[in-house]
């Protein structure tokens, strides 16, 4: 942010502590204007107006995030905070060394949230950390960037929605998809009524691999802090095949394929049809294939009853072929009268029923037009919605729970979206899917809006 633009802030915050970190009314109401002018509005402030972002967990996803934010112009990186010395070490190396920027390094995210000239921080922790670090920085009047899946159950995503809404925050979900043109032309295509009436859907995630291997209890690495890394989850001895990266194999942590990937495939599909909100969950499968010790299924079928239709979700390690024949392990189908279309990460194909479509054909244009990022820093300039909002990524990511609930109790779900309550067996909202206790001295905060 230029000098200026740091004044104005500054002369607000002495009434309002939040507002030191917030953008002007003035500049919000611009942003409002500006997007009218088109889907990509120009950035309020000007082209050089810096943007200082703290950086939360960094390996894998977390460093990703950060040098596609280093990306966009004016954007620079202050702060690191990870439980992991060695990660935080290697991280300043890496953005000393590409990026000519110094940074200050932190085992706690509180001391990075108490940098009084950040405006965003990237969270990239393991899913059981989103919530508490979320609405700390919510608190602390920053925008966010998070990785999905939001959060590690039900009642946490609420929490962060609250907490985004209370401290008027810019957030945008990892979900980079919706940013990406030839999905984005998908949903437009089902959205047009080409297909005619859609009754089914299908979503799925499927592989060969043969897992992350066993380990045994051992001596966390020296510069960790596995205290810390368990934060409120339940204590459990330091294990290598828990920890970084493998720890989305583990209910402990995550909630397996369904929700690392369900939340990308699954949210595409609600995207088109323009529904989050199913009536009836079920689910069912099991450890059948993969021998490694997670307790996360390698085999897992969910069905969500809609009013009008119903999504097929499914996850299978074993043998990688697409559903329908498609080749693709990953996807998301939308069957109509008129014919049916699929999407992946590389194109999208629509597959006529008879003569049905006529001469009704699909164009697409395989670019992005502006990254995820880009509009993360757009948005935090703007005031705008970023593609990936938090309110529509709690429901994508409820839909995951919900199937780890259904498949973690073996019941039949019926849920009230407004109330955002199981209906039928109440005893099922004890999964820790859908809340749980969280371990001494951890609290979570439900803003009231």
């Amino acid at each position: 942010m230029n000098q200026e633009s740091r004044k104005r802030q500054n002369a607000s915050s002495a009434a309002n502590p939040v507002s030191r970190r917030t953008f002007s009314k003035a500049a919000a109401s611009a942003g409002m204007a500006a997007l009218a002018a088109g889907p990509f509005p120009p950035s309020v402030l000007g082209a050089n107006d810096r943007v200082n972002i703290g950086a939360i967990g960094v390996h894998g996803m977390g460093t990703h995030n950060a040098r596609e934010l280093a990306k966009v112009e004016g954007v620079r990186f202050t702060d690191v905070a990870d439980v992991d010395a060695r990660e935080v070490e290697k991280f300043k190396n890496l953005f000393e060394t590409e990026y000519n920027q110094q940074l200050t390094g932190h085992k706690d995210f509180r001391k990075l949230l108490e940098n009084k000239d950040l405006d965003a921080v990237s969270i990239a922790t393991p899913d059981h950390w989103h919530a508490l670090i979320f609405i700390a920085a919510c608190e602390a009047g920053l925008d966010i960037y998070c990785e999905k899946p939001i959060s590690h159950n039900i009642v946490e995503g609420r929490a962060m929605v609250n907490a985004a809404k209370k401290f008027d925050r810019v957030v945008q979900i990892g979900s980079w998809q919706r940013s990406v043109q030839h999905f984005q032309d998908a949903i437009d295509f089902v959205r047009s009524g080409a297909l005619g009436q859609i009754t089914v859907c299908r979503a799925w995630l499927l592989g060969n691999s043969d897992g992350m291997g066993f380990a045994y209890p051992s001596q966390p690495p020296e510069g960790v802090d596995y205290d810390f890394w368990l934060g409120p989850a339940p204590f459990s001895l330091f294990q290598e095949n828990r920890f970084h990266w493998n720890w989305r194999w583990w209910f402990d942590f995550a909630g397996g394929q369904t929700a690392d990937w369900g939340v990308h495939m699954m949210d595409i599909v609600c995207l088109a049809m323009g529904d989050w909100d199913p009536v009836e969950v079920s689910s069912t499968g099991g450890l059948f294939f993969i021998r490694d010790g997670r307790d996360t299924p390698d085999t897992q079928i969910a069905t969500f009853k809609f009013k009008d239709w119903v999504m097929h979700w499914e996850v299978r390690w074993g043998n990688a072929r697409g559903l329908d024949g498609y080749e693709s392990g990953h996807g998301s189908e939308w069957i109509g009268r008129n014919g049916q279309l699929f999407v992946d990460r590389g194109s999208w194909k629509v597959s006529p029923e008879g003569d049905r479509l006529g001469d009704k054909k699909p164009e697409t244009i395989n670019e992005i037009k502006e990254s995820h990022q880009a509009n993360f820093i757009d948005c935090l300039k703007t005031r705008q919605k970023p593609r990936s909002d938090i309110e529509s990524m709690h429901k994508t990511t409820t839909l995951c729970h919900l199937a780890n609930i259904a498949f973690r109790t073996g019941l039949k779900l019926q849920w009230d979206a407004d109330r955002e309550i199981i209906t039928n067996e109440p005893a099922a909202m004890a999964c820790p899917q859908f809340q749980r206790d969280y371990r001494a001295p951890w609290k979570l905060t439900m803003h009231k809006i």
